[in-house]
């Protein structure tokens, strides 16, 4: 009897072991940041392989292509999107201005910065494209004195890096699209948890009759504050990742 105890025993702490490490191997799988690099490589080779079979002009740049797909990742689908966009928006200004300065004559010091100047300047009211003023600058310093007035170039920097955006979206979209909804939950649990503590240390402070200005009420505070907050960015994490996830039919709000 005692031995059949012990096996039993040995059988179900290796069933735990064994749930353990399927725990571990899947979290592993599903990490975060090792999902979203994986995602970046695939959509990197894809956007190269695509880039290889465009005719014309633009098969002259295929690198490009896997630079435009690693712009536009981002650990979610929304998010990669909108980087997408930005992305293409920026290039298509830093063309612009290059092509505005090849006006002037061949690149010299005064063209170049025209272009980073302008592309910089554009910063401000055009923040929202990826990089800000230093991608638009770097994309029309390419074109400036890579390209110059050669009119394939900008179209094969173009065309390829559209390609390469195109290629990130479907893969951020098809390819195991990210539901953040394990993290906030488990914030808005920890959230839970510390106001709840700290109501039943404000009593027992008000019964002990905690000074105003004793160090642990800003320590409480600090607390409460960086758990709420940190649930906040997770819920709107959360939320965003929903946005354009083929997934989220499978997790109804």
């Amino acid at each position: 009897m005692a031995k059949n105890r012990i096996l039993r025993g040995r059988g179900v702490l290796a069933a735990r072991l064994d749930d353990d490490l399927k725990e571990r191997l899947r979290a592993a799988v599903v990490d975060p940041h090792l999902l979203l690099a994986g995602k970046a490589a695939l959509a990197a080779a894809l956007a190269w392989t695509f880039a290889l079979a465009i005719p014309g002009e633009a098969s002259r740049y295929p690198y490009y292509a896997p630079l435009g797909a690693l712009l536009a990742m981002y650990p979610t689908v929304a998010g990669t999107l909108k980087s997408g966009l930005q992305t293409v928006a920026g290039l298509t200004i830093g063309i612009v201005l290059a092509h505005i300065a090849v006006w002037a004559g061949d690149p010299d010091w005064l063209t170049i910065a025209f272009v980073v100047g302008a592309g910089v300047l554009l910063a401000g009211p055009l923040k929202r494209t990826a990089g800000g003023g230093s991608g638009i600058a770097s994309a029309g310093l390419f074109v400036l004195v890579i390209g110059n007035e050669n009119l394939g170039y900008s179209l094969g920097y173009f065309v390829q890096t559209v390609v390469g955006v195109g290629v990130g979206v479907a893969v951020s979209a098809l390819i195991l699209p990210p539901l953040n909804l394990n993290d906030a939950v488990g914030q808005m649990s920890r959230l839970r948890r510390t106001a709840a503590r700290q109501l039943q240390e404000m009593g027992e402070a008000l019964q002990e009759d905690w000074p105003a200005d004793d160090p642990r009420w800003p320590e409480r505070r600090d607390d409460l504050t960086a758990t709420a907050r940190n649930a906040r960015e997770a819920l709107q994490f959360a939320d965003e990742s929903r946005k354009g996830n083929l997934r989220r039919r499978f997790h109804p709000p």
